[in-house]
């Protein structure tokens, strides 16, 4: 029997059960609510074409179908409350515009802890901060929905895994598809490539090992609880980035990874142990995209080496999570937040990055045993912040043989012991001395009367009473010899073209050494009078005046 729902009628009384499941109507200026309250376990209530301006709780287990998404409008009275609130099993949602719940971790189709086994299909979902958010839920079925426009399209942080998700389409979402999960069976879905972010195919693998991923042009890239995964010379790009949770000895190399929600991301949020580990990151781009470069969260011992990090609205590399981790000959630019940033991150080394032009080039918090070598740091804001955190110091962290010109080079708050400086030991330094020890500051009032490399005041650091006991001053100076090692060679040549080409970013110990024509600038001519003089040295002249 059908019936059909009136405002006024539903006011007054609730309509009688009767036996088996019955169908309901409801029509423009009436309440889906109102319908979902009078309806009893398997009705199905039919909403026909119109905006209904309502926050929806399905309570019930019933099927609830729209016109179709393009006639039918559910629009949030309250955006700081879901537009679709379930919390039993098997409901059916199918053929709804799904609209206005804005508030912080509202969405447009909210799935709680006891909402599975549920089917969410053919609905538009969008203009909510979250989309589709199904809470501690799983066994639920998603298939063929649009969502547009969301700070989150499809929001899996909190998903207990087993879910379908097959057919959907996210365009224009901060996060198209959000992973995040603290356990690593909760990664179980199964989401195909029939799904799609910014039209191109979600790329989703779970327990899958030696596999080998290369030259794929996507925007989502999700690997989960696998092993030896090889990701190669592909762009993964104007989308979601690449997610790593419980991955281990695998390979990411190659790839250029931009404008995205977040670069890539490693580790599970595990506190146990490494939750991802044995990882080598190599020879790709991480950039603009919305969060960092590259987050690490509980992964240990990986490699992340010869990456350009730049552009990023936060940080280039954010490390969490005290696990150790090798950074070696990156190039860290341009970030909006820091160019490193270890938050509780301990035991980690970072050798030979280049980490210029970022808020502040490397920052700290409540952090220990970290190892920081042969870094060029410029232009930075701060170049080196060491700071604790509710209790825990930053302390006994080592900073030796790096090149610091900042707007103020460090500070060190003084509550943790760290050292800055190593023991004298014979080797090229940075800036081309015979002698390794302490860090070169641009901001350095001493000087070296003895002619040994190292200033004779030690150097005090802001914020503490920590002092570089072994303050690095400029050796003397040949013309070409860039490196200071006494050689003019092609590593030399290579140095020059890499400054000429980004001065910021690869400063020159010595700026003369560079100017190969003595004419007071640094350009491609000098390269070339460089490249000349290592081919054929009786045939061309430096005249750098050094």
């Amino acid at each position: 029997m059908k019936r059909y729902i009136t405002a006024a009628i539903l006011t007054l009384t609730a309509f009688a059960c009767t036996a088996g499941a019955d169908d309901w109507h409801v029509n423009p200026g009436e309440s889906i609510q109102a319908a979902i309250n009078s309806a009893i376990t398997g009705d199905t209530i039919h909403v026909h074409a119109g905006t209904y301006t309502e926050n929806v709780i399905v309570n019930k287990t019933l099927t609830l179908r729209g016109d179709g998404a393009d006639v039918v409008t559910v629009q949030a009275s309250s955006s700081s409350d879901h537009v679709f609130e379930v919390t039993v099993d098997r409901v059916n949602i199918s053929g709804f515009t799904v609209t206005g719940a804005t508030g912080s971790y509202k969405a447009g189709m909210y799935l709680n802890r006891d909402a599975d086994h549920c089917n969410i299909s053919d609905n538009s979902v969008s203009g909510n901060y979250r989309g589709i958010y199904p809470h501690l839920s799983d066994y639920n079925t998603f298939t063929n929905n649009c969502a547009s426009q969301n700070d989150y399209g499809f929001d899996l942080s909190f998903s207990r895994g087993n879910n379908i998700i097959g057919g959907n389409t996210l365009t224009d979402n901060g996060c198209g598809i959000y992973v995040f999960t603290p356990m690593s069976e909760r990664y179980n879905n199964s989401i195909d490539t029939s799904n799609t972010v910014n039209g191109k195919p979600v790329y989703y693998f779970y327990d899958v090992h030696d596999l080998v991923i290369s030259g794929v042009d996507i925007t989502h890239l999700t690997i989960a609880s696998s092993t030896n995964v090889t990701v190669a010379d592909s762009s993964i790009s104007g989308g979601d980035g690449v997610h790593l949770g419980f991955v281990s000895d695998s390979t990411i190399i190659g790839n250029t990874v931009s404008d995205n929600y977040r670069g890539l991301f490693v580790g599970g949020y595990s506190h146990v142990g490494p939750s991802s580990e044995d990882n080598i990151i190599t020879g790709n781009t991480f950039s603009n995209s919305i969060e960092e470069g590259i987050r690490i969260d509980t992964a240990g011992d990986g490699i992340f080496s010869d990456n350009t990090i730049s552009g990023n609205s936060k940080d280039g590399i954010y490390l969490t999570n005290h696990r150790s981790n090798v950074f070696n000959n990156n190039t860290i630019s341009d970030n909006s937040g820091n160019g490193v940033y270890l938050n509780l991150a301990d035991d980690s080394v970072l050798t030979n990055n280049t980490i210029s032009g970022n808020g502040d080039g490397i920052y700290m918090r409540g952090s220990t045993n970290n190892t920081f070598t042969s870094n060029t740091i410029s232009n930075n804001g701060a170049g080196l912040v060491m700071a604790g955190w509710s209790g825990i110091l930053t302390e006994d962290n080592r900073f030796y043989n790096n090149y610091l010109a900042n707007t103020v080079n460090a500070y060190d708050d003084g509550t943790g012991a760290n050292a800055w400086n190593t023991t004298n030991t014979t080797e090229v330094n940075i800036v081309g001395g015979p002698f390794v020890g302490g860090n070169y500051w641009s901001d350095y009032a001493g000087t070296d009367a003895n002619g040994d490399g190292f200033g004779e005041a030690a150097h005090t650091i802001a914020g503490s009473l920590n002092q570089d006991y072994l303050p690095l001053v400029y050796a003397p100076a040949t013309c070409g010899d860039i490196t200071g090692d006494g050689t003019i060679d092609t590593v030399d040549l290579v140095l020059l073209l890499k400054h000429c080409v980004d001065p910021a970013g690869n400063p020159l110990a010595h700026e003369c050494t560079g100017d190969i024509d003595g004419n007071g600038h640094i350009n491609s001519l000098d390269v070339l009078m460089l490249m000349g003089y290592i081919n054929n040295p009786g045939g061309y002249s430096l005249h750098c005046g050094c």
